[in-house]
């Protein structure tokens, strides 16, 4: 069963486009993606705002239509920020720490050898 897409195609090609972007700001300072991020925010929500809340979230907010909106626009901004870790090249991820945990060849023979 694939995993529900929360983003529409135009959304999905949208933020596809900005990946090289994310990849070459993780690669000059990974520790610090504000850069990055500020810009995309700025711009997803003038392309796609975020819509008005419900009644349910306006009960939440006990009737604060700006604090719904902000809490809306709290939880896109989470999604789309996951979205570019969860979209990476999938041949990008490091495995050196899992292989670092199992023995080569070499390491086994020497244990054998030991015993």
């Amino acid at each position: 069963m694939p995993k529900h897409k929360w983003t529409t195609d135009e959304q999905h090609d949208w933020l596809s486009s900005r990946m090289p972007d994310f990849v070459a700001a993780q690669e000059k300072k990974p520790s610090s993606m504000k850069p990055f991020f500020g810009p995309i925010y700025v711009d997803w929500f003038k392309i796609f705002p975020c819509p008005e809340p419900t009644v349910k979230k306006l009960a939440e907010a006990k009737g604060a239509g700006d604090v719904a909106k902000a809490t809306l626009e709290t939880k896109m901004k989470s999604r789309i920020y996951y979205w570019f870790f969860n979209h990476m090249a999938h041949g990008s991820t490091s495995t050196t720490r899992v292989n670092s945990k199992i023995p080569s060849m070499k390491d086994t023979r020497s244990i054998w050898r030991k015993l």
